[in-house]
This record gives structure tokens, sequence and C-alpha cells, in this order.
């Protein structure tokens, strides 16, 4: 009752051709643009799926191209007809294969290949078969069916991938749902009704748009991930070296104070520093053309500051053995700090630690991961675990201390 109902509204729409030729003219031009300018950055970046939505878009455009020459009575209704199925087949294809390439765990494999063999009957009537009977209207139906095939896949697969929370899947479904729904009114009106209304355009430009625009701040994310990834691992790497690092095209108040405010243009394998310390400059040169390294104390005139330089955390509370372990870290060289029971949760953290409480307070040290595993750590008497770089026994001898250390500090005579 309801579709012998809608028929004679149908029937009564309008049947001038400027609304049609309007409605054409919009959606082709639409398509159009973003065809241009996907193709364009598909070509730019080598993207597949950018190159097969711009093929998908230009291929709808070229339907509504059509529709206009066919409102217009340029051509005549049956070779609109053979052209606008054709096209309108042409770009569901393509843009099937661009969200399989999007979502290519949850599509069925060979879905592409598939459909192509599912519309090839429609490829043929449009070709060399009658656009009336029985068979065009098999055939007909056949290809609604295909496209309300992949109107199904695509939904299970938008489904699958927000249940999987893909970051595509968590930003398209409701748009995909939304923008499907032009097409697929579309099929609907010409196959129940045999009523003419192309507003798939719409649908496209919006789907075409909603896809680029994810696809782009997917691929936007995951670089700021890798970035953010790699500056934590540098930043790991550098913080192991036995040394000060730089870097020329990062500020460095430590070179600056050394060697001056033109430092990064007078770099030598020698240096003397405003300190009066010699250094050994340790350096490599990076693609981009900066050079980068780190910096080595020459001590070998004073064999007893073989610490000078270098920062010292003493986790051991306030008292006798406190004062005296300090006092010869303080001859040796080394900046001492105290870290008493508990060691900091954030840095800066010292070059070496030498812990004499209970090991298992810093078992979080032991982590294999590079940004977690701070500095060289020395561990004197507790249970034996895992972590420390130097064992010592209690009560703590001075040259044994002393033979541990000189072992952890890289030294070039």
């Amino acid at each position: 009752m309801a579709v012998k109902s809608l028929q004679p509204f149908l029937l009564s729409w309008p049947m001038t051709p400027l609304p049609w030729l309007t409605l054409d003219a919009l959606q082709a031009g639409g398509l159009l643009a973003l065809a241009a300018a996907f193709a364009t950055d598909g070509l730019h970046r080598r993207d597949r799926m950018m190159l097969w939505l711009g093929l998908s878009c230009l291929l709808i455009s070229l339907r509504h191209a059509t529709g206009i020459l066919d409102a217009a009575a340029i051509v005549s209704i049956g070779t609109a007809d053979r052209l606008q199925s054709g096209l309108a087949s042409l770009g569901y294809l393509a843009m099937m294969r661009a969200l399989v390439i999007v979502f290519p765990a949850f599509y069925p494999r060979r879905l592409v290949l598939g459909m192509t063999l599912g519309l090839l009957p429609n490829f043929l009537r449009c070709i060399f078969l009658p656009l009336s009977g029985d068979l065009a209207l098999a055939l007909h139906l056949l290809t609604g069916a295909v496209y309300f095939t992949g109107f199904g896949l695509t939904l299970v697969a938008m489904v699958k991938a927000h249940r999987a929370k893909d970051p595509f899947g968590k930003r398209l479904l409701a748009g995909l749902l939304i923008t499907m729904a032009p097409a697929g009114v579309e099929v609907v009106l010409r196959l129940g009704f045999g009523f003419q209304l192309r507003i798939s355009g719409i649908g496209m430009i919006l789907m075409a748009i909603s896809l680029a625009a994810s696809w782009f701040w997917v691929l936007t994310y995951d670089l700021q991930f890798r970035i953010k990834h790699l500056q934590a691992e540098v930043e790991a790497w550098r913080s192991l070296v036995p040394g000060a690092t730089w870097h020329t095209k990062e500020d460095s108040p430590l070179m600056q104070g050394l060697f001056g405010a033109q430092w990064a243009k007078r770099l030598e394998e020698r240096m003397l520093g405003t300190d009066g310390i010699h250094y050994r400059v340790h350096r490599t040169q990076a693609s981009t053309g900066a050079e980068l390294g780190w910096l080595e104390a020459r001590r070998e005139s004073d064999p007893n500051s073989f610490l000078r330089g270098w920062t010292m955390a003493l986790g051991l509370e306030d008292g006798e053995d406190f004062q005296r372990i300090q006092g010869w870290l303080q001859r040796w060289g080394a900046q001492v700090e105290s870290w008493g029971m508990m060691p900091p949760r954030e840095g800066p953290y010292p070059s070496i630690l030498l812990w004499l409480r209970e090991p298992s307070i810093l078992a979080v040290w032991r982590e294999a991961d590079l940004a977690r595993r701070r500095c060289r750590w020395v561990q004197v008497g507790g249970p034996r675990l895992e972590g420390p770089h130097v064992r010592l026994e209690a009560p703590l001898q001075e040259e044994a201390l002393r033979k541990a250390l000189q072992s952890l500090v890289v030294l070039h005579h």
C-alpha cells in the first residue's frame, strides 16, 4: 500500500529540465574539483587510497555530466542511461577499492574482484543488450543487489573497526552511514519505482571529504606519534653518553659557557674550556648537515680528580658514613647530591648513583626501557638482585669504591 501511495507522488514530480540540470551541475562540479585535488595529492605522495578516491570522484562526476546532457536533450535517453549506469558502477568499484585500502583487515579478501564479477552483467547490458525487457530488469535487479551487498559489507566493516578501536573506524562509522544514504535512496527509487533521482553525488561528495580528512588525520597522528617516540629514544640514548651532549642546531648553555657564543663554528677535536680544562670533542655529522656529539674532559695531569665534571647521587642518610663517603667523592672531583631514603621520580638525574640502602627500592631501575634506566647504579650491600652496574660489599672501602667508579668512567689517555 505504501508503494502504491508513493507512486502518484513520484509521477507528479516536476519534470522541467532546469532543476535536474542544476542538481547534476552542482554535483558534477563538486566531484570534479575533489577528483583534481585528490589525484594531485595522490600522485605527489604516491598514495594509492587518494588515487582511487580521486578516480571514484571523477567517474561519478562524469556520470552527473552525462545527466546534464540527458536533461538538456543533447544525447538520447537510451545512450544517457547506458553511460550513467556504467559510470556509476565503475565509480562504485573505485570507492570500494579505496575503502578496502583503508580497512584491509575488516573486508573479505578479493572483495573488489567479486563485486567486479557481480557488476559485469551490468557492463554487458550497457554495451550490448537492450535496456527494456525481462532480461534487462533481471540484470538491473542484480546490479542493485551488488550495490546493497557492498553497503552491507561496509557497515559490517565499520562496526568491526569501531569495536577493534581502529582510529578510522572510530571516526568514520557514523559519517559513512549517513553519506551512504543518498546512494541507497537513489537505488531504491530506481529499482522500486522506475524513478531517476540522481542524488548519489551528494553522498559521494560528503563521503569523499570525510574519508580524505580522516585519512590525513590518521597519517598526521601516526607521524606525530613516531616523532614523539623517536624524541624519547634520542633523549634516552643521550642520557647514556658519559658526558655532556650537544647539537649545533640546538641551544647549549653548557657549550656556550665553556667555549663562547660562536662555539658551533669553532669546533675542534681538542678544545680548552673557560674552566681551564681541556676537552676532547667527540662529534659526527647528521644527514641534515648539523653536527652532534659529546664532551669528554681530559684529566691526565690529575689522576686523583677522575670524577671532575661528573655528578653523583648518594643514597644514604646523613651521618658519619655519609660525611666520610661524600669526602671521598668530592676529593675525586665529583659533585655530590644527597638522595636520602628514596630516589626522585623526575630528573634531571646524576651520572652515577651510589646506593647504600635496600636495592629493591630501585626495582624500577631494572627496566629494560632505556628511558627508565636513568644512570649508572653502584649498589653497596643488600640482597643480590639484577639491575646494578657494579655491586660492592658492605662496609664500603675507599679503594674498592675508587676502582669501581674508575671502571664506570670512560677515560682516553
